[in-house]
């Protein structure tokens, strides 16, 4: 069945976990980013309501860039980048010329891997991605965006709690 729970990364290691929300009736999308430590100790969580997305692709690779950038920013340790689209996750790992309909998000993502110590890309489980799934939704509905350093907005901290209790 896999995991259903979030993973912590190893000692000394953070993760990042993104996601991008996108509703096609109107044109807007969201991005949720969350990073912990090997304790699952929140580092950092920021939500960014997008007045203009064109598809869900365009949200996930935002959460990447930005998730990433404040990663460089603020964090000097090795990151483990975690998210629940399989296509992203390819389309970052692949080598070579990218021709997708992205490129430039692509190659923008891909070059602030370079500002980190270590990066490592890895594709989760929606249940594994719960926390950075509610702060997009956080921003859809709040149509606003901030980024908080060691703390979290209340209205996840049911879903950060229950994030470590495997379930049975």
């Amino acid at each position: 069945m896999g995991q259903r729970t979030w993973n912590p990364p190893p000692s000394g290691w953070a993760k990042l976990n993104v996601d991008g929300a996108f509703s096609p009736q109107d044109g807007c999308g969201s991005i949720g980013i969350v990073v912990r430590n090997s304790t699952g100790q929140v580092l950092l969580t920021s939500w960014r309501f997008l007045r203009k997305c064109a598809a869900a692709e365009e949200a996930e690779l935002l959460a990447c860039s930005e998730g990433l950038k404040i990663v460089a920013e603020w964090l000097p340790m090795p990151v483990i980048l975690e998210s629940d689209c399989a296509t992203v996750i390819a389309r970052l790992q692949a080598k070579g010329v990218e021709r997708a309909r992205w490129t430039f998000l692509l190659r923008e993502t891909k070059a602030m891997m370079t500002f980190i110590q270590e990066v490592k890309l890895a594709h989760c489980n929606r249940d594994c991605n719960r926390v950075a799934h509610e702060l997009a939704q956080f921003a859809k509905q709040s149509g606003h965006s901030a980024v908080w350093r060691d703390s979290a907005p209340s209205c996840i901290m049911q879903t950060l709690q229950q994030d470590c209790i495997p379930i049975t």
